[in-house]
């Protein structure tokens, strides 16, 4: 089915609202990962009929049709699927869990993907390798995106079934941006050019101190 990239929602605002709680930090527990091993094969349940998960979850088959799953996310590279030969559905999203890379600009195809599962009553699991940073960051974008919540309050919402998500800092911002532009993805522009001109001032300053250092190790040798 296609997707109007501003779609519109029953109760819907122009912007998502502002969480009344504030979020100390986007990082996952560490007290959490005791129990890291012991789940990691299973999907955890973070929306209706949504998904999040490692790529164990993903090779775990049983698990998936435990939970109704019939379609798969893949968010990351050089994955492939586990299980097309048993009637699953696989959508393969090619992207590095990289500060500078644009996972924003996806958002279109992989809304687009959940929304045809549910659309045929399915079930979806978004995964990267970890299921830490690409999966959440996409699975926190469908959350503010379809229920017009904030960034703070979609990581809450996926953290208190998976506490050791944790988005890596540029999307991180990139949700935060994402909220502001109201969740409209026709208003979104390339993120890879904005985190470099975030980066390009840092470089140049670790640049010069790596020079200057060279230059008192020689008058140091003279």
């Amino acid at each position: 089915m296609p997707l109007d990239k501003k779609q519109t929602h029953s109760g819907a605002r122009d912007s998502p609202p502002q969480s009344e709680e504030s979020e100390s930090g986007w990082s996952g527990d560490d007290d959490e990962f005791d129990c890291y091993e012991s789940v990691d094969d299973r999907p955890q349940q973070v929306d209706d009929r949504l998904f999040i998960g490692s790529m164990a979850a993903e090779h775990n088959l049983e698990g998936m049709r435990a939970a109704g799953i019939t379609h798969v996310l893949q968010v990351a590279e050089g994955l492939s699927p586990s299980h097309a030969s048993e009637g699953l559905s696989y959508r393969s999203v090619q992207v590095a869990d990289l500060p500078g890379e644009d996972l924003v600009a996806h958002f279109g195809r992989c809304f687009e993907f959940i929304a045809e599962a549910h659309g045929g009553g399915g079930g979806v699991l978004v995964h990267c390798v970890a299921g830490v940073s690409r999966s959440a960051t996409v699975c926190m974008g469908w959350l503010m995106w379809r229920h017009k919540v904030s960034a703070d309050d979609a990581f809450r919402r996926v953290h208190r079934v998976r506490p050791w998500v944790a988005p890596n800092p540029g999307f991180r911002e990139q949700l935060e941006r994402f909220g502001r532009l109201g969740c409209d993805l026709s208003r979104w522009t390339a993120w890879r050019h904005v985190w470099r001109e975030r980066e390009e001032p840092l470089t140049l300053l670790l640049r010069d101190l790596e020079e200057e250092g060279r230059e008192l190790e020689r008058e140091r040798e003279r």
